[in-house]
């Protein structure tokens, strides 16, 4: 085998490998609790029970209140008007400076999937909730990364 073709197997096992590592180290991340805690109150229909157990590690949630009230009305009304909830997944998760988390996830409902994107901030030690929003427009999303991907490709 020439050194080339061993320099790039061993260089597509290294990118192989990371993903795999990084993706454990993110799964250690002490928000998953909350955000499992929210999803577990979500599909027991408990919309203000989800967004207390998302909101707890803030600080400032005391200052979020009216935020947060409209966030129960709108999460209440889901089961309404798409049906049951049926799972969740996360597509993607990025964390910046060890400090600022964004976690994107889809979410299936019986009439048709949402977007669910997390916000959580960690100033000194301690992960804490920063914000949160949900859309039923992932379609436009998904075609916008496929048409991405699709770029990338041709060029």
């Amino acid at each position: 085998m020439s050194l080339r073709r061993c320099t790039q197997l061993a260089l597509l096992t290294l990118a192989m490998c990371f993903p795999l590592l990084s993706q454990a180290e993110v799964q250690r991340r002490p928000y998953w609790t909350q955000l499992d805690a929210f999803f577990e109150s979500l599909e027991a229909g408990d919309a203000a029970k989800a967004v207390d157990r998302l909101s707890a590690s803030s600080k400032y949630r005391e200052v979020m209140l009216d935020e947060l009230e409209n966030v129960i009305l709108q999460l209440a009304s889901l089961e309404r008007r798409m049906g049951k909830y049926h799972s969740h997944e996360r597509l993607i998760e990025r964390i910046v400076a060890d400090r600022y988390a964004y976690i994107y996830m889809f979410v299936a409902y019986d009439r048709q999937p949402l977007k669910m994107e997390f916000h959580f901030y960690r100033s000194e030690d301690e992960w804490r909730f920063q914000n949160f929003s949900f859309s039923d427009k992932i379609d436009e999303d998904i075609v916008a990364a496929a048409q991405y991907e699709l770029l990338n490709e041709i060029w």
